[in-house]
């Protein structure tokens, strides 16, 4: 009798389950379909941004001329001339700061950032030249299109059409842009610095970061906005193995190089890090599993039964098996200096991204034990910073998924992890609510040529982009 109860009280907990993912709104991919007068808006758009694709703005550590960014400036004022009139601007070494003020001056103010600089682009890779911004068949192709000068146009192009429309917000509305955002250099912490030092805290920021994306991960279909709620963190940390050296003819057992492969495969192996699953990354799982078969999304909309299993579906999408944990990344090595040679030292380094759930030191620690193990030392060359989490149920979260059902139609919200590092990382103490997105398009190729080659976009998104930017500001 207790037998038939058990199992009838299962197959009622299977039934509530399979109803709940039958109930469950499905996901499918949304065409990007525009009217005709947004799709002549965005070719004016897009005119206008190639202007500021033609100029060539790679950061570099080692040359600290800001020429072609003042160069830029020059053509931001001609683009955005009530932008420049109205607000107050301040510069940091090419890096700007504008300053919009608003009618009520004790509100608490927001902050929009998008950087300038670009990273570098292999001219005789591309179809396209890439620093001089080509539309082709639809597409506006030109380095910086997507990181970060499209996002930077359309933020702008949308103040600068709201303040020539006569429209005042009802808070101070702050605009950076940094021109050392691709290689971490000073733009972003001075001007954090400098609004710290004013005692300015804001109601919330939104950098730049992920986009709205068809099929985003690889077997996950649908269009999906991906709102950075945090990122992770980054350092780096090399591994030293010492011994004696000596000739290549007679070598011993467990030289440096050996020790070091060891030691690389334990951790290729068995990840040394902790999983975890914070509530925004199962909500990333619930949403995305409503674009999966059913028998899945029985999984994802039942987490609160079936939680033991989330590995079995995470372990199975590296996207989604990076968010779970810290991963550390070998991407350098050297050893002796001949090919006969045992070398005396040798070492690898390794890039690591810090979950948001285990410290950075906790992280270090762990891979530290790990390399004792093999004999291998470790050493912390740039030690990461722990990046706070936005609770995607507070304000800002809901303004930025308003502003995009507003300006962008039939496409789902969902929170996400970064695992790229932005400029907001330096702002997390001037504010308890930082985001992190690009309101443009874009699909699986285009994701992937944000760094790479004939990096794209399709004209006819910028104007869902501009109304993006506007839509956020007026619902202040």
């Amino acid at each position: 009798m207790i037998g038939w109860i058990i199992a009838a009280c299962f197959a009622a907990l299977l039934i509530i389950c399979m109803i709940r993912a039958a109930l469950a709104p499905i996901v499918r991919a949304a065409s990007l379909d525009v009217s005709a007068e947004d799709v002549s808006r965005s070719e004016a758009y897009a005119a206008e941004l190639t202007q500021m694709l033609d100029i060539e703005t790679v950061s570099s550590k080692q040359n600290a001329d800001k020429a072609k960014f003042y160069a830029l400036h020059t053509q931001m004022a001609a683009l955005f001339p009530n932008l420049h009139r109205i607000c107050e601007k301040y510069d940091f070494d090419g890096s700007l700061l504008f300053v919009w003020r608003g009618t009520n001056p004790s509100a608490q103010p927001v902050l929009l950032m998008n950087h300038m600089d670009v990273v570098e682009a292999d001219a005789n890779a591309w179809a396209t030249p890439p620093f001089s911004g080509v539309i082709k068949d639809g597409r506006l192709y030109g380095r910086g299109v997507l990181d970060d000068k499209g996002p930077l146009y359309a933020m702008l192009r949308a103040s600068e059409e709201l303040m020539a429309a006569g429209y005042t917000p009802p808070c101070d509305v702050y605009f950076a842009s940094s021109c050392t955002e691709e290689t971490g250099g000073a733009g972003a912490p001075d001007t954090a610095a400098f609004l710290a030092a004013r005692g300015i805290q804001f109601r919330f920021i939104l950098d730049e970061g992920s986009l709205i994306a068809d099929t985003p991960i690889k077997g996950i279909k649908g269009a999906f906005a991906m709102v950075g709620v945090t990122e992770k963190a980054q350092g780096d940390v090399k591994f030293t193995a010492h011994s004696k050296g000596g000739h290549a003819s007679t070598p011993g057992k467990n030289t440096p190089l050996v020790r070091l492969g060891r030691f690389m495969a334990d951790v290729d192996k068995h990840c040394p890090f902790r999983k975890d699953y914070p509530p925004f990354l199962l909500q990333i799982i619930r949403v995305i599993g409503r674009s999966l078969p059913f028998p899945v999304r029985i999984l994802t909309e039942n987490i609160w039964l079936f939680r033991p299993f989330l590995p079995l579906l995470t372990e199975r999408i590296p996207a989604l098996a990076a968010m779970t944990r810290t991963t550390a990344a070998f991407t350098t090595a050297k050893g002796s200096n001949g090919f006969n040679v045992l070398p005396q030292e040798a070492y690898v380094t390794a890039n690591i991204r810090y979950a948001p759930h285990e410290p950075c030191e906790v992280a270090n620690e762990q891979l530290r034990r790990r390399a004792a193990r093999f004999d291998v030392e470790m050493t912390v060359i740039n030690e990461g910073f722990p990046i706070p989490v936005t609770d995607y149920t507070q304000e800002a979260f809901c303004l930025v998924s308003k502003a995009i059902r507003e300006s962008c139609g039939n496409i789902v919200t969902m929170p996400y992890l970064v695992t790229a590092a932005t400029d907001s990382r330096y702002y997390t103490a001037l504010s308890n609510q930082i985001l992190r997105f690009v309101p443009l398009r874009v699909n699986a190729s285009q994701l992937a040529s944000v760094h790479g080659q004939n990096e794209n976009l399709d004209v006819k998104a910028l104007a869902g982009a501009v109304d993006f930017y506007k839509k956020l500001i007026e619902n202040l």
